[in-house]
């Protein structure tokens, strides 16, 4: 079947803002661009579709290092289904400025030059992830009655759980040897410091309780397709989401820790996650499992 791949792009220097559900700088610093491409390859990743697609932007004369941060996929659409994603964060659900309205003031005779037409500025991935919401809901509209629905059901629940954090890499086990050793050593480096962590059954994550009534559990983890490391203090319900960030407001732990959130779930909504979030340019065990101990130890001497 052929596919239709939207993707979202931006600076690697705004990867992490954006990865933490950050509110990103408004023009022209804070950059993300939505474009479409495609695939008659079912059994191509998504990501490798986009990915090939965005590497030919640098013949364009993009200016700095890029990072593909989000990437959707459906069955094939016709016409431009990234200019009506972009035109529901600009004009729709939210206000944001975009290139295509800065174009308009663009003199020719002035020897001015336009900016691509794909550009949002000042987003937040969750703008990002609720603009995709309502196109989707469009499309199940759309596809309702006919034999297309259940392709598109497909793909959608398929989107919802293939993003970087809520990969099903972090729930599957750990393929390597060398894998399954970096969450053994940050246990075993936490217990020598009094911290209690877990690592279940060799899944690509390890846990850690808390003694406090509204904090679930704390869960760390490591992609090592996006050498993304991310530990995250979770809890349940409103309740607990609103006691856990009155408490991070009253003791100022931003002002000591990068800590975005609170982030809803995207399969439970009503789980909640604060977030600390850390990219390397590669993978380094050493490295990483000192950024894992020293970053669980301070969470936990915060919060505990």
């Amino acid at each position: 079947m052929k596919r239709t791949i939207i993707y979202v792009f931006t600076p690697k220097r705004l990867q992490r803002d954006y990865q933490s559900g950050l509110q990103l700088e408004d023009f022209p610093l804070g950059w993300i661009k939505i474009g479409k491409t495609s695939s008659d390859n079912d059994g191509e990743d998504k990501w490798d579709v986009a990915y090939n697609r965005i590497k030919q932007e640098v013949r364009t004369g993009i200016s700095e290092t890029c990072v593909l941060v989000d990437v959707f996929e459906y069955p094939e659409i016709s016409g431009n289904p990234d200019d009506t994603i972009r035109e529901l964060m600009t004009s729709d659900i939210y206000d944001l400025r975009d290139s295509q309205f800065h174009n308009q003031s663009v003199n020719p005779q002035n020897y001015e030059v336009k900016a691509g037409r794909e550009y949002v500025y000042g987003a937040s991935r969750k703008q990002v992830l609720a603009a995709i919401a309502k196109f989707e809901r469009n499309l199940l509209l759309e596809a309702a009655g006919t034999n297309k629905l259940s392709d598109v059901i497909s793909y959608i629940q398929k989107n919802n759980e293939t993003s970087i954090e809520d990969s099903e890499e972090n729930s599957h086990p750990v393929s390597s040897i060398q894998d399954i050793q970096l969450y053994d050593h940050i246990v075993e480096e936490l217990k020598n410091l009094n911290i209690k962590a877990n690592h279940p059954n060799n899944k690509n994550y390890g846990l850690l309780p808390s003694t406090k009534k509204y904090i679930r559990i704390y869960s760390f983890g490591f992609s090592f397709k996006h050498n993304q490391a991310t530990i995250a203090i979770e809890t349940i319900g409103l309740a607990n989401k609103n006691t856990l960030e009155e408490f991070i407001l009253a003791k100022n732990i931003r002002d000591r820790v990068a800590l975005s959130g609170p982030l809803q779930g995207i399969k439970n909504k009503d789980k909640y996650a604060w977030k600390l979030i850390q990219f390397f340019d590669e993978y380094d065990a050493e490295r990483v499992k000192n950024w894992f101990v020293d970053n669980i130890t301070q969470l936990h001497n915060l919060f505990e």
